[in-house]
C-alpha cells in the first residue's frame, strides 16, 4: 500500500478534528500538545513492521487508527441497537481507539519503526524493523507512559481496554479475559469493542495488501520491475521533502 503526500495530510486532519469534536477541557488540551508534539513523526508512521500484516508503509499508522475509530463507532452503535447496555463511557470508547497504539510511534528520543538494508528481511517482508536504541516496552505500556508524560488523565476502565486491545495474542493478558471467578471478569465491554474493532480494522487492511499484490502481480507481466534500494534511516529523514510540503501549505 502506498499513500500519496494528500491522503496523508487529509488522514492527520481528520485525526486532529477528531481530537477537537470528541474531547474538552484539560483533557483536549493535553491531548493536542502530545499529537502537535509528536505530528512530523506521527503522520508518516507505519502501523506494523511487515508488509503482510498491516500498514506497513508511512502513514499507515494513523489510517489504522482512523479504521479502528470508525469501526468501533460501528460496533458501539450496534452493540446500542441489539438492546445491550453501554457499560461505558462514548468518551471513552473515542479516547481508547485514538489512543491505542500510541506506544508505536516511540518515545520523545526514539522512533519505534525504522527501515534497514537487509534483504533477506525485505525478502521476507519485513519493511521496518523495531529500533534496538529504544528503551523496551511494550506498546501498551508506551502509551499509557506517554499519555501521563503529557499530563493526560485515564481511567481505570480506558487503561485495561488499552492494555488488553491486543486480546489472546498477548499472553500477558489471559489473566484479564480468562476467568472463572466473576469478581475477576471484565466490568465492561468497552475492552471487547476495542479489541473487535482493532482486528476488524488489520483485517481490512490486509485485504488490501492482498488485492494489491494481485494487482502488482499483474501489472509485472507489462511492466518491467526496477531495482530500489532504500537508504536505512529514520522515517523522519525519509520524509523530509513532504515535511518541507506540508509546512509549506500550512504556511
Amino acid at each position: 500500500m502506498e499513500l500519496t503526500a494528500e491522503q496523508i495530510t487529509k488522514n492527520w486532519e481528520s485525526l486532529k478534528e477528531i481530537i477537537e469534536e470528541h474531547f474538552t477541557g484539560n483533557r483536549k488540551t493535553h491531548l493536542l500538545n502530545l499529537y502537535n508534539h509528536f505530528e512530523d513523526r506521527m503522520i508518516t508512521c507505519p502501523a506494523s513492521g511487515k508488509d503482510y500484516y498491516h500498514g506497513a508503509y508511512p502513514g499507515g499508522y494513523i489510517a489504522h487508527v482512523l479504521n479502528v475509530i470508525n469501526f468501533a463507532i460501528k460496533l458501539d452503535k450496534l452493540w446500542v441497537e441489539e438492546g445491550a447496555v453501554r457499560d461505558y463511557d462514548y468518551e471513552s470508547l473515542i479516547f481508547t481507539t485514538l489512543n491505542h497504539d500510541l506506544g508505536k510511534i516511540g518515545d520523545e528520543e526514539q522512533e519505534y519503526y525504522v527501515t534497514h538494508n537487509q534483504k533477506w528481511r525485505k525478502d521476507r517482508g519485513e519493511i521496518y524493523v523495531i529500533n534496538d536504541n529504544i528503551r523496551y516496552m511494550t506498546v501498551p505500556d508506551r502509551t499509557l507512559w506517554l499519555l501521563q508524560r503529557y499530563g493526560i488523565q485515564y481511567t481505570q476502565s480506558e487503561m485495561i481496554a488499552i492494555q488488553l486491545h491486543d486480546g489472546m495474542y498477548d499472553d500477558g493478558n489471559k489473566a484479564y479475559l480468562v476467568s472463572y471467578t466473576e469478581s475477576k471478569q471484565l466490568r465492561d465491554t468497552l475492552p471487547v469493542i476495542l479489541h473487535h474493532a482493532d482486528m476488524m480494522a488489520c483485517r481490512l487492511e490486509k485485504n488490501q495488501w492482498t488485492e494489491q499484490q494481485k494487482e502488482n502481480a499483474e501489472s509485472s507481466f507489462l511492466v518491467p520491475r526496477k531495482n530500489s534500494k532504500i537508504k536505512s534511516t529514520k522515517l523522519s529523514e525519509i520524509t523530509h521533502d513532504f515535511f518541507n510540503t506540508h509546512e509549506k501549505k500550512k504556511d
